[in-house]
């Protein structure tokens, strides 16, 4: 008998345990990019792209359109690292075509595909990653915030607490006290990313949104949807989302230290956004 961490293969030799985890996992990674091959044939003709630096509505955007009837809309899919990026890409599309969707999307964040040392694995330039997504069919959708203080606190606020929350859930409002440092240094990133992101698409074709426009208000959330839809070439249907966003929406409320960051920001060109009330 044998003992310890093995089990027998097809000749009955023991095989330990962790070789058959390689073995199942690399099964499964072959099954993900397996529909890949089909795409010349059954891939959507309406597929679009979601670009984002993030934190400016886009998982929301995400939820809406993927409650449309006729669209499926992944969000961040190459958040973690792909063998091969386009590949799998190409096997999510055809597997929504093969479920019925008319139209497939999916949500890419800049940071996805530009590493800090300006190399990525997997798709290349990543400069010309938004043109070259387009030249092969894909319609981009660039979706940003205004306020880039309102972006840097909810990219704080969602690390130390929770990034979304959903119908049923009870949302954390209580005041949280943020490092003055930490928010001009993150409100100076994601600005500097937002606008790298819309020079790799200033010449490309897209459809812009703006977060405090076409999507801070519910009531814009149809009319937001329908735009989108007419863009990719879908018919309009009514959509929904179970994301919910915290009540607070007055900075003075949501910063137990309001008055320390702002003796701080207030002497910055960030103080403008200092006073704004949008959520």
């Amino acid at each position: 008998m044998v003992r310890g961490p093995y089990s027998a293969d097809v000749t009955g030799q023991p095989v330990p345990l962790r070789e058959r985890a390689r073995v199942r996992d690399a099964i499964a990674g072959t099954r993900a990019y397996a529909p890949a091959l089909l795409s010349p044939y059954v891939v959507p003709s309406r597929r679009f792209v979601i670009l984002t630096a993030g934190r400016a509505g886009s998982e929301l955007l995400v939820s809406l359109l993927d409650s449309h009837p006729r669209i499926r809309c992944a969000s961040e899919i190459l958040k973690d690292a792909r063998a091969s990026p386009n590949h799998y890409v190409a096997a999510r599309a055809t597997m929504a075509r093969i479920r019925g969707m008319d139209a497939f999307g999916w949500k890419l964040v800049l940071s996805h595909f530009r590493a800090p040392d300006g190399t990525v694995a997997g798709v290349g330039d990543p400069a010309t990653y938004p043109a070259r997504l387009a030249g092969n069919g894909w319609r981009l959708i660039v979706l940003v915030r205004r306020n880039p203080v309102r972006q840097a606190i909810s990219f704080i606020v969602g690390a130390d607490r929770k990034f979304h929350y959903r119908r049923g859930e009870a949302a954390d409002d209580s005041p949280i006290t943020i490092d003055p440092v930490r928010l001009l240094a993150a409100t100076w990133i994601i600005e500097t990313e937002t606008q790298v992101l819309l020079d790799f698409v200033d010449r490309v074709p897209h459809l812009p949104l703006v977060y405090e426009d076409d999507l801070l208000d519910p009531g814009r959330h149809q009319s937001t949807v329908d735009r989108v839809c007419a863009y990719v070439g879908v018919d309009g249907a009514r959509v929904q989302t179970e994301l919910v966003k915290p009540a607070t929406s007055s900075l003075r409320d949501l910063m137990a230290n309001f008055e320390e960051v702002r003796a701080l920001l207030g002497s910055t060109r960030f103080a403008q956004y200092l006073e704004s009330d949008d959520g």
